[in-house]
């Protein structure tokens, strides 16, 4: 744990009591061997790990396979690709995979149908094709597949342009003693 501290990796409980961890790289993006020979030490306590907006290769992910505990992975924003997939498939406690804007394809995903607990799976900006979704749906019948690019359309009832009112300037009458006083 040190050595990903000394890093800049967070390791964090994942609640109050609890000897289960989250790490996550988010000052350190380049991943080394050493990180992941930590991350295989911490494997049995290991169930939430962060890579987004990391260099994770797809070799990286052969050590990321090995760790069995994890519930939740973030891949978002890295070059893993369906090579990189592969590995996942022994994670059989995945329960929530973020793969927005990685080279993943939907034939790559595929083999990650075996994952019986993933109930939450981000495809947004991958080469994945607007085709494929419905096979996608089909082989993952209990997760839920979020393919991002959402529009909130616009209802009458909207502003949807802002009027500023202009302020009204407000006189304000002179004092009495700004008068001038009268000689008696």
């Amino acid at each position: 744990m040190e050595q990903l501290q000394q890093r800049g990796v967070s390791i964090l409980p994942i609640a109050r009591n609890s000897n289960y961890l989250m790490v996550n790289f988010v000052t350190d993006t380049l991943i080394t061997k050493e990180d992941l020979q930590s991350l295989l030490a911490l494997k049995k306590q290991l169930v939430w790990l962060k890579m987004g907006f990391t260099r994770v290769s797809n070799e990286n992910m052969a050590a990321i396979g090995q760790l069995t505990n994890l519930t939740r992975l973030n891949l978002e924003h890295t070059p893993v690709s369906d090579e990189g997939l592969k590995p996942l498939q022994s994670i059989q406690n995945l329960q929530y995979l973020n793969l927005v804007d990685t080279k993943v394809t939907a034939q790559g995903v595929m083999q990650l149908s075996g994952l019986k607990l993933l109930q939450s799976l981000f495809l947004y900006r991958t080469n994945i094709s607007q085709a494929d979704w419905a096979t996608l749906k089909e082989a993952f019948p209990k997760t839920q597949i979020d393919i991002g690019g959402y529009t909130v359309p616009t209802e009458v009832s909207d502003t949807t342009e802002v009027k500023v009112k202009p302020k009204e300037v407000k006189v304000k009458p002179k004092e009495a003693k700004d008068k001038p006083k009268k000689d008696k």
